[in-house]
């Protein structure tokens, strides 16, 4: 039986090529995280959310992950507080996530539950993976106020919708305020203030990955509106 030293050409050989092939590999993850999101304006007025396919100022109509420069954001991060809301281009699987809230609720600083239809508005079936939740953006104007955040449940969810099917994922939402000091930690801080009575926009975004492998899709949808009293 024949034996090959680690420090032989034949081993040397075999640890350069796969060190080309994580390069590789890295860069052209950075490539498509580095083209895929772009920030924008101000948001569409709530309740006038823009159809998929038509970007323009504050669309939040579908994205894919990552930004120009910046790399991958986890979903809850992607609007930032006290940021623009981000701009999504439409998703190659058509997915739609278009949240559903109470339309009023009491500017007590508390917790609202709803739910975030995911819609397959493309020509293919989609079928594919995506977590435990929806990422939840609360926002004033264009302006971030309060998003998703803290620990997230390691849950798979299955996607297996042919186009025009649609299915319902829970989702909740608080009615208080943070700001750029928030984003350094995973959960934000206790006692932030409430919102104050007002209309604010509601927008989502689910990651989707596709079965079978390829890049997280980051769908987006139609900013709608909930009225603090």
């Amino acid at each position: 039986m024949s034996t090959n030293p680690e420090g032989s050409p034949r081993a040397g050989g075999i640890a350069a090529a796969v060190v080309g092939v994580l390069v590789v590999a890295v860069s052209a993850a950075t490539l498509f995280f580095a083209t895929s999101l772009a920030p924008s304006g101000d948001a569409q007025p709530a309740g006038e959310g823009v159809a998929p396919g038509e970007p323009t100022p504050g669309d939040t109509s579908g994205g894919a992950a990552g930004g120009n420069g910046i790399d991958l954001a986890p979903p809850e991060k992607v609007n930032g507080c006290g940021g623009p809301l981000a701009e999504l281009a439409p998703v190659e699987s058509g997915l739609v996530a278009t949240p559903h809230f109470p339309g009023a609720a009491p500017a007590d600083g508390g917790e609202v539950a709803g739910t975030v239809t995911l819609t397959n508005t493309g020509t293919a079936r989609a079928v594919g993976w995506t977590g435990a939740r929806p990422a939840v953006t609360v926002s004033e104007n264009g302006t971030t106020v309060w998003h998703s955040n803290g620990p997230v449940i390691q849950l798979a969810l299955e996607i297996d919708l042919d186009p025009g099917e649609s299915m319902e994922l829970p989702a909740t939402l608080r009615t208080v305020r943070c700001d750029s000091v928030d984003e350094e930690s995973e959960a934000f801080r206790e006692g932030l203030p409430p919102l104050t009575a007002g209309t604010y926009g509601i927008s989502a975004i689910v990651p989707f990955t596709p079965d079978g492998g390829g890049a997280v899709q980051y769908a987006g949808g139609p900013l709608t509106s909930i009225t603090l009293q």
